[in-house]
């Protein structure tokens, strides 16, 4: 198994560490800055090759990581996809504006899947026991506009909706500075409708000076609370959440030895991104999300 990380920063690190746990033969080229590639040789992690662009990789490759942020995203795809790899994973938010995801559809690619990771880690399973039709999910700061996407990818797939559109009542209330300097984030109500049924599910990101770290999630009335760690109802500990670092092993070992995941593919994480940026759309101007 050769696998080869693009940005070995934060999240690029979590691949490198569930990697070599599951997979402690697989070979690992990292990709980065000279800056950043000093940094990691001090580290004396195995197996692994260091290289500071794509044009120094060696074939072959089984699996891509771009783990940048989304500004060179599309570019460093095409490098990829020119190498001639079995499957790329590509990380959310995936593109910096509508145009790039209409000409990453054009391409001719490999099968690609995007890191919205959540539903595979099954910790959610225990709120969606019956198919629900209303689901409202409310906490304050936890990125509406960059995490938007992992939400909507549990919620479309356990309440099983396919085809969904951005609904009535979608408010965007606030654009402020993001905890990543030179980006922005975004405070708001914003409601997903199916079109097929009246099922809906909101995504609420409000100011707040009290309300203890987590997340409310109303399912049908029923009420859970997610601390990021463990999902409760009535403060009884339901499920745990893991890290990503321990469920990233079996998602690549199932890729190469399946061609399939729980990740979603490309085509329907574009589908997902795409109401995001129908939302964007109607500010006067496009925020710096990623």
């Amino acid at each position: 198994m050769r696998i080869c990380i693009i940005g070995v920063g934060n999240i690029g690190m979590r691949y490198v560490e569930g990697i070599a746990k599951k997979w402690p033969g697989a070979e690992l080229c990292l990709v980065d800055s000279d800056v950043r590639l000093r940094e990691l040789r001090k580290l004396e992690i195995a197996d692994i090759s260091l290289c500071s662009s794509v044009e120094e990789v060696q074939q072959p490759i089984d699996i891509f990581v771009v783990s940048t942020s989304c500004e060179p995203r599309l570019s460093i795809y095409k490098q990829c996809l020119a190498l001639n790899p079995r499957y790329v994973i590509l990380e959310k938010y995936l593109f910096k504006n509508r145009e790039e995801f209409e000409e990453c559809l054009s391409l001719k690619r490999v099968p690609t899947f995007v890191n919205q990771w959540m539903y595979g880690s099954k910790a959610f399973d225990c709120m969606f026991e019956e198919e629900a039709r209303s689901v409202e999910l409310t906490g304050s700061g936890w990125g509406l506009a960059c995490n938007a996407v992992h939400w909507m990818d549990v919620f479309q797939r356990h309440m099983n909706i396919t085809r969904a559109r951005v609904g009535i009542g979608t408010t965007t209330s606030d654009v402020r500075p993001s905890k990543r300097a030179g980006y922005e984030e975004l405070l708001g109500e914003w409601v997903f409708a199916d079109a097929d049924s009246d099922k809906t599910f909101k995504l609420i990101d409000r100011p707040s000076e009290s309300a203890a770290p987590g997340l409310s999630i109303d399912v049908d009335g029923e009420k859970y609370f997610f601390d990021y760690k463990t999902i409760r109802k009535d403060e009884v500990i339901l499920s745990q959440f893991p890290y990503f670092s321990d469920q990233i092993g079996d998602i690549v070992g199932e890729i190469c030895e399946k061609g399939t995941c729980s990740l979603p593919s490309l085509e329907n994480s574009i589908r997902q991104h795409l109401l995001i940026e129908d939302i964007l759309e109607k500010l006067d101007r496009r925020p710096n999300i990623t």
